[in-house]
């Protein structure tokens, strides 16, 4: 096993006990913690941080060099996703809800910010120099779907996760000509198995955003 007795440890449970003194978790909802991820960082992102696992490397695995357009890069899992990404050596198109959250996702490494009443079809296209997007990571869902489909080249992924803007209706194909043979818009399970977190994978990448709220007895 990956895990010994003495590893600072996290995990994610749809049961009640996160204040109990000891507790028994299935080993395969455990999560061993590198070094550089203090307690509190690990409390705050693992939900989100599993859930960017699965996008970036499950459903899609991200490579060098592919072209990523990323909505609501602002947002928990979406920061993430970009940092993870240009991480691994991607160019990251990023789409925000407001001008205040530009130059927080600039910091996070993207390549280009764009407000989302921009015309982000026509961007997505001309950064990645007419060919079209690897993957498009979709949380926004109803308002967004079908124009993310149209920024991918062939044969490549979009992913919708989260439906902020409400559910997609019932996908019937087959779809309009001009969108191209074989792209597909794909949606998750779960995560699986958690397993170790690499640290080379969380050096860069996860960044505590926010101040930290002390629990009503520390106050």
């Amino acid at each position: 096993r990956y895990i010994s007795t003495g590893d600072r440890v996290a995990y994610v449970a749809n049961t009640s006990g996160a204040y109990s003194e000891q507790r028994l978790v299935p080993g395969d909802r455990v999560v061993r913690l590198p070094e550089g991820i203090s307690d509190q960082v690990a409390a705050a992102v693992l939900l989100k941080g599993l859930t960017a696992q699965m996008l970036v490397r499950q459903l899609y695995r991200v490579r060098r060099n592919d072209y990523v357009l990323v909505h609501a890069a602002a947002g928990g899992v979406g920061s993430l996703v970009v940092s993870w990404a240009k991480h691994i050596g991607a160019r990251v198109l990023a789409l925000v809800g407001s001008e205040s959250k530009v130059e927080h996702v600039k910091q996070l490494g993207a390549d280009q910010v764009l407000l989302t009443d921009a015309d982000w079809v026509a961007a997505a296209r001309q950064f990645s120099a007419k060919a079209g997007m690897h993957v498009v990571y979709d949380s926004v869902g109803k308002d967004t779907f079908m124009r993310s489909l149209d920024c991918l080249r062939p044969r490549r992924m979009m992913v919708t996760y989260a439906n902020s803007s409400g559910p997609v209706p019932p996908v019937v194909g087959p779809f309009r000509a001009d969108l191209g043979a074989g792209r597909a818009a794909g949606r998750g399970g779960g995560a699986g198995r958690a397993g170790p977190l690499p640290a080379d994978h969380a050096d860069g990448v996860v960044e505590l955003v926010g101040d930290r709220i002390p629990h009503r007895d520390e106050r």
